[in-house]
């Protein structure tokens, strides 16, 4: 049986929604993930000779942005980067479009993964966002692209490990310390609410955070899809750890062979 995520369901308040993306970026920051992903990021999209880039499952954006400042190469850092998400906030949306580089944008109508086709040839990312995929639709997101000529990149920092798990817990004890430093003034009464006094924001992250690491897909998984769908293309894993993150971000890149 595969859990849900309070993230994914649409009656949950979008201030969930909100500071669920914000304290993801939070995390990116504290932790250096954007650091951790951008060496593989960048040997990616030379293998794969991108010209542009689409990302699906963006949040807040600012993961991508993040991760690509800190590629070394200039002609990487000026290709034309698109965001797009299943449920993009206007916050966001209008924060990439109206104050960001201009080769970042990002798409205001919801775009599904499963069904949209990039253009052919396009890179495809996704920053922490695959493993929200039910296994047949991932199955089919990787056709589809696969088809279309587009290589993947898949950057996590969830993993279905016990070392892992254990981090999660660390999560909702941050987000305790840092809620009035982190939350908006116009949000802080209710944040302190359901924070401190009925601490379900907190349990929600947590939740969250585990059932996260339980969908995370790994290596095997990739591998056994490519040949279940008859699929020439080559899975790659790289694990990445800090002293602030020994459990490890996980970059898998799927490309064509030849």
């Amino acid at each position: 049986m595969r859990l849900t995520e309070f993230g994914d369901l649409n009656w949950v308040p979008h201030i969930y929604h909100y500071y669920l993306r914000i304290y993801s970026l939070f995390f990116i920051r504290f932790i250096g993930y954007d650091k951790m992903w951008a060496k593989q990021t960048e040997a990616f999209l030379k293998r794969v000779k991108a010209k542009s880039v689409i990302e699906y499952g963006s949040g807040s954006g600012e993961p991508l942005l993040r991760t690509v400042s800190k590629i070394k190469s200039p002609a990487l850092k000026s290709l034309n980067y698109t965001m797009s998400d299943l449920r993009p906030l206007p916050e966001f949306v209008e924060k990439v479009n109206n104050h960001l580089p201009e080769n970042f944008s990002y798409i205001k109508e919801p775009v599904d993964a499963s069904t949209h086709r990039p253009q052919k040839g396009q890179a495809v990312v996704f920053i922490n966002s695959f493993h929200h995929l039910p296994p047949e639709t991932a199955k089919r997101v990787i056709k589809n692209n696969l088809e279309n000529g587009n290589e993947m990149l898949i950057l996590e920092y969830v993993r279905n490990s016990f070392l892992a798990h254990v981090s999660m817990v660390f999560g909702p004890l941050i987000v305790m310390l840092t809620v009035p430093f982190v939350v908006k003034l116009k949000h802080l009464p209710i944040a302190i609410l359901f924070t401190y006094l009925i601490p379900i924001f907190p349990l929600m992250l947590l939740w969250d955070g585990l059932v996260s690491g339980l969908s995370a897909y790994n290596e095997k998984f990739f591998r056994n899809a490519i040949e279940d769908l008859n699929c020439h293309a080559e899975v790659s894993t790289n694990i990445e750890r800090s002293l602030l993150y020994p459990s490890g971000t996980v970059t898998t890149s799927i490309t064509l062979k030849g």
